[in-house]
């Protein structure tokens, strides 16, 4: 009778045991998936500092390009405007912003994640990277912030010859039709702009149909005033003509439907938290 008891309290022991240590080892395992799952999402959201961006543009630096287009608009009395597109959080702009208080900052990213999904979520990354403190926060204005899809040939969304220098960080390698996306850079590009593409690898130019040398498409490109320099790191586009096409025609053709992210969709408010 005994002997019954105490196999059945020692049977009841062993499962309690064994239910805490599933529960406990499922728990971790939640936690650890969980942990594993946000270092993923961060690292796909485009995380970048501004150092990073200026290496793989050297010699360029941003800050040199800004300081020049500065002075250029201080003679015309021109607002300096500059524009990053994939910024992901946004912390290579935002410390750029830091530097430069009075120039017009602006994002464009290919759509919301759980992270940036509107303007004040870039604020947020910066107070969170130390790059901002809360009061100096309050006291700028924040990156206008766009999400739309630039492949495909889908127009940007300003108006001609607006920006001083537009750029991007290993983008151009995954944009299929280079040839349009360069053209809108290009067309919202203020004369004596620049345009700095990294990640970009070699570029195939064709025209008729017909693929053409790199160097015999760059000699074109200069002979119409362009400043172009090329190479497996980055690509740079100085607008120097007044009138401008691109002469070169892509060898896919684009859909004649494309299904955009968020292009309808833009938030430009943003209250910052107290």
């Amino acid at each position: 009778m005994y002997l019954k008891q105490f196999i059945f309290a020692f049977s009841c022991l062993v499962i309690f045991f064994a239910l805490s240590l599933y529960f406990q080892t499922g728990e971790e395992m939640n936690k650890t998936n969980w942990e594993s799952f946000n270092k993923q999402q961060q690292e796909g959201d485009r995380v970048h500092h501004l150092a990073q961006v200026n290496q793989a543009y050297n010699p360029y630096t941003l800050e040199e390009v800004i300081e020049e287009r500065i002075t250029a608009n201080r003679l015309l009395r021109d607002k300096t405007r500059v524009m990053e597109i994939g910024a992901g959080n946004g912390l290579a702009l935002m410390e750029l912003k830091k530097k430069f208080p009075d120039v017009e900052f602006y994002v464009i990213n290919r759509r919301k994640n759980h992270n940036i999904y509107r303007r004040e979520n870039i604020g947020g990354s910066a107070l969170a990277a130390g790059i901002f403190t809360p009061e100096e926060l309050k006291e700028i204005e924040l990156p206008y912030l766009l999400f739309r899809d630039l492949d495909y040939g889908n127009a940007i969304p300003y108006g001609d010859e607006r920006f001083d220098l537009i750029y991007s960080y290993n983008l151009l390698s995954n944009i299929k039709y280079k040839f349009e996306f360069l053209s809108e850079t290009l067309r919202v590009l203020k004369k004596g702009g620049v345009s700095l593409h990294t990640g970009v690898g070699p570029i195939a130019f064709y025209q008729d149909g017909l693929k053409i040398e790199e160097r015999e498409a760059y000699h074109e490109l200069k002979k119409m005033g362009f400043d172009i320099q090329s190479n497996e790191k980055f690509l740079v586009l100085q607008k120097t003509p007044d009138k401008w096409q691109i002469p070169f025609r892509p060898h896919f053709p684009i859909p004649a439907k494309v299904d955009e992210f968020e292009s309808k969709k833009t938030d430009m408010s943003y209250h910052l938290p107290e």
